[in-house]
C-alpha cells in the first residue's frame, strides 16, 4: 500500500523543529517510532539515514516514516534545517517503508503545512477537525502532484476501462484481458498509460480497491470474514486470508478488534 491509501488518520501532534549544523556528528532518533510521521523540509539541508536508506533533505522535500521498529534512524545536518513534522496514527493497511519525494515546484504544500502547524498550535475551538481537513488537503495535493501529466486525449482513452474496473472489480472472475480492448488499444500501450496516470499497474489498482472494501466491511462488524471474502470477489476463504494478511499485516479475523483498540478522539 502507498501513503495515499491510508485511511482514518488521527493526528497526535504537529511540531516545527529547527536542527543546528552538526558537522561530522549525527543526531540519533532511536530505532522505534511510536507514530507515523510526515515531515516537510521548510529550509536547510540534511543527510538522513532510515532503515539503511540514505535520503537527502532539501527545501520542498516530504518524507514519510512508518510506525514501528527500524534498523536505524539518524541525521547529519549540513545546513541549519527547519522542518514541520506531523505525527499521526492510521488504520491498516498502511505503508511499512520509507517514502521521500521532492515537491520543490509545488507552491501549495508549504502553505498547507504552515497552516496545519498554526492551527494545531493555537488550539482554538474546532481546531482538531480543521487540522484533519488541512491534513487530507495536503495529502490530496501531494497525490495530484505525484501524478505525471497526461494530455486529455490520452487520459480519456482509459475512462471506459476505469468505469469497468469500478463496476466489476469484485467479480470473482475479473477479466483483466478485456480492459485494453474496451479502450481500443494494445495491452502494452494500455499498461503504459495506466502507469502514467495512476503510478501503479491495473492489478495493483484493483488490489487496493479490494483491500479498501475488505477493511470497510470488516470494520462495520456486520459481516463474517467469509461474507467479506465473497463480497470482495474471493471464492477461496484461505486465499483471501493470505491475501489480506500479506497486505495488511494481520489476519482479517483480527482486523476490527485491532482497530477498535486504536479508537478515540484526541480533540481537547
Amino acid at each position: 500500500m502507498d501513503i495515499y491509501s491510508i485511511s482514518n488518520l488521527k493526528i497526535k501532534s504537529v511540531v516545527k523543529v529547527t536542527n543546528k549544523v552538526t558537522g561530522s556528528q549525527s543526531i540519533h532518533y532511536g530505532t522505534f517510532l511510536n507514530f507515523f510521521q510526515l515531515i516537510f523540509v521548510v529550509s536547510g539541508e540534511a543527510k538522513v539515514v532510515f532503515d539503511n536508506t540514505v535520503i537527502h533533505n532539501q527545501p520542498g522535500t516530504v518524507v514519510f516514516l512508518p510506525q514501528g521498529k527500524c534498523t536505524n534512524y539518524y541525521a547529519q545536518i549540513l545546513e541549519e534545517e527547519e522542518c514541520i513534522a506531523v505525527f499521526f496514527e492510521a488504520e491498516f493497511p498502511a505503508p511499512t517503508s520509507l517514502f521521500c519525494q521532492s515537491f520543490i515546484k509545488n507552491t501549495k504544500l508549504p502553505v498547507l503545512f504552515e497552516k496545519l502547524y498554526r492551527i494545531w498550535q493555537r488550539k482554538e475551538t474546532g481546531f482538531y477537525h480543521q487540522c484533519m481537513s488541512v491534513f487530507y488537503a495536503l495529502l490530496s495535493e501531494m497525490e495530484l502532484s505525484s501524478l505525471k501529466y497526461i494530455p486529455n486525449h490520452k487520459s480519456e482513452k482509459l475512462n471506459t476501462a476505469i468505469e469497468y474496473i469500478h463496476a466489476h472489480y469484485t467479480d470473482s472472475q475479473f477479466q483483466y484481458a478485456l480492459l485494453p480492448s474496451l479502450c481500443g488499444i494494445s495491452y502494452t500501450y494500455f499498461k503504459k498509460l495506466f502507469l502514467e496516470r495512476f503510478c501503479m499497474t491495473p492489478s495493483e489498482y484493483i488490489k487496493n480497491l479490494k483491500l479498501r472494501l475488505a477493511c470497510e466491511l470488516l470494520l462495520s462488524n456486520q459481516f463474517s470474514v467469509t461474507q467479506v471474502a465473497e463480497a470482495c470477489g474471493f471464492q477461496d476463504l484461505c486465499y483471501f486470508s493470505k491475501f489480506f494478511k500479506a497486505n495488511v499485516g494481520i489476519a482479517p479475523s483480527q482486523y476490527s478488534g485491532v482497530q477498535g483498540l486504536r479508537g478515540g478522539s484526541d480533540e481537547n
